[in-house]
């Protein structure tokens, strides 16, 4: 086809082979997107009072209190290398 193409008429032709096929995965992905979000309401409307109350309270202490963060702006640390006084890398945090 390529051969048989002027190079610009190709260079249309990939490039609406590429948005087809972008569009193609992104109806898939928001389909399987959608599919989860849908399984994780039925499994928490499936689960009791206290199962939720539990589940709360682990990612609360995964998130807040296991977790390394900056005690000024709250960014979280997922790798430092050296001693545990690190700092922060963000501009935006007050030092």
């Amino acid at each position: 086809l390529a051969r048989l193409l002027p190079a610009t008429v190709f260079v249309r032709y990939l490039e609406s082979c590429r948005q087809f096929f972008e569009a193609q995965l992104v109806g898939e992905n928001q389909a399987h997107i959608t599919q989860g979000v849908q399984d994780e309401l039925a499994r928490i409307a499936a689960t009791g009072l206290r199962q939720r109350e539990v589940v709360k309270a682990r990612k609360h202490i995964e998130e807040e209190i296991l977790q390394m963060k900056c005690p000024r702006c709250r960014t979280a640390f997922y790798d430092f290398e050296g001693c545990f006084a690190i700092s922060c890398g963000k501009e935006e945090c007050p030092r």
